[in-house]
C-alpha cells in the first residue's frame, strides 16, 4: 500500500466515481420502476421489445444506462486496483457482480417476462447499492485519518 493511500490522499476521484455509480443505480431503479408500472411492453412482446427497444423510450434509456452503469462498475473496480484500495476492491467487485446480476436478471425478463427475473433485478441492485455504499464509507474513513505523525529532530541549544 502506498503512503498516500495510507494517509487517505487522492480518494476524491474514487468517491466522486462511486457517487455517480451510486447515482445512476438509483435512476436505473426509478426508470425500472416507471417502465414496470406504466410502459406499455405485454409480456408476450417482450422479446420483441429487446431486440426493437427503440419501440418504448424508456427501455431504450434503461438499457443504454445498465449498459452505462457497467462500465461504472468497471471503472470503480481498475480504480480501486490502481490506487491500492484492498477493501475498496472487495466492495467494488461485488458492486460489479450486483450489476451483472441485475443486468441478467433484466435479460431474462424481457425474454421470458417471469416476474422471478424482475426480484433478481432488484436484489442484484440492492447488493450493488450496498457494496457502492460501503466503499464510499471506507474511502470517507480514509480521508478523515490523521496524516502519520513525523519525528521532528530536536537541535540542542
Amino acid at each position: 500500500m502506498t503512503a498516500m493511500a495510507r494517509r487517505g490522499g487522492g480518494t476524491g476521484a474514487g468517491q466522486a466515481l462511486i457517487g455517480l455509480t451510486m447515482l445512476v443505480l438509483v435512476v436505473e431503479l426509478l426508470l425500472g420502476l416507471w417502465i414496470y408500472l406504466y410502459d406499455k411492453v405485454l409480456p408476450a412482446s417482450l422479446p420483441d421489445a429487446f431486440r426493437n427497444a427503440s419501440s418504448t423510450p424508456a427501455l431504450s434509456a434503461h438499457i443504454g444506462l445498465a449498459l452505462l452503469l457497467g462500465v461504472l462498475a468497471l471503472g470503480v473496480l481498475v480504480w480501486a486496483v490502481v490506487r491500492h484500495h484492498p477493501r475498496v476492491v472487495l466492495w467494488g467487485f461485488l458492486g460489479l457482480i450486483g450489476v451483472l446480476l441485475a443486468g441478467v436478471g433484466g435479460e431474462e425478463f424481457l425474454m421470458t417476462g417471469h416476474d422471478g427475473f424482475s426480484l433478481v433485478m432488484v436484489l442484484g441492485f440492492l447488493v450493488a447499492f450496498g457494496a457502492y455504499f460501503r466503499a464510499a464509507r471506507v474511502l470517507a474513513r480514509r480521508r478523515a485519518m490523521p496524516p502519520p505523525l513525523t519525528p521532528v529532530a530536536m537541535n540542542p541549544p
